[in-house]
């Protein structure tokens, strides 16, 4: 079972890395480290054995009813363990605590 966790500062190279992991497939759009630290409040992450990030997620505000759920990476690894699943339920939960009326995720 995926045990999802708050995102912190020192996790900032590690929420940037498996994100652009994937922009290049066009999976992801390219995150900054500066981008991450604004948003650090709104990443949760899955870490590995050793404490690697192998999972991340987060959501971005359009407005004060509606939240994206955004940067949905998990490591190829650890790909169809059950994750990205444990991920997004993890942003669905936070965006029902802050009050959104509507989430939404944009996929190809």
């Amino acid at each position: 079972m995926s045990r999802v966790q708050l995102a912190n500062e020192p996790d900032i190279p590690g929420l940037v890395a498996l994100n652009n992991r994937y922009v290049q497939q066009g999976l992801t759009l390219k995150r900054s480290g500066e981008f991450a630290y604004a948003h650090l409040a709104d990443y949760r992450v899955v870490r590995g054995a050793d404490g690697e990030i192998i999972g991340c997620v987060a959501l971005d505000e359009y407005s004060p009813s509606v939240v994206e759920i955004i940067s949905l990476a998990v490591s190829q690894d650890e790909q169809g363990l059950g994750h990205g699943t444990a991920l997004i339920n993890a942003a669905d939960e936070l965006a029902r605590k802050r009050g959104y009326a509507e989430v939404f995720s944009v996929s190809f």
